[in-house]
């Protein structure tokens, strides 16, 4: 009796010891599941990115006054006639 009472609980805490730092164990399931948050908010971060960049080449599509302001600041492109002040800091 006493022997196989031995034998169970050596086995229980085997098993314990395998579920929670064995490969797959619980360890590395709560470690995963924090990897998979972290893509998850990567991935809504860069989705509303996406739409941002979405609606703003429809907007260079379709309005010239922007694409222009766009053009302008970007590159320092000037129009005919205009003078360029270079300020240094």
């Amino acid at each position: 009796m006493r022997k196989e009472f031995f034998f169970i609980i050596i086995t229980l805490v085997f098993s314990i010891i395998l579920l929670l730092f064995g490969k797959n164990g619980y360890l590395d399931f709560i470690s995963l599941q924090k990897t998979y948050q972290n893509i998850h908010a990567q991935n809504q971060r860069l989705v509303t990115e996406n739409q941002k960049l979405k609606k703003q080449i429809k907007r260079i599509q379709t309005d010239p006054v922007y694409l222009k302001t766009i053009i302008r600041h970007t590159m320092g492109f000037t129009e005919k006639g205009e003078i360029v002040f270079i300020v240094e800091k």
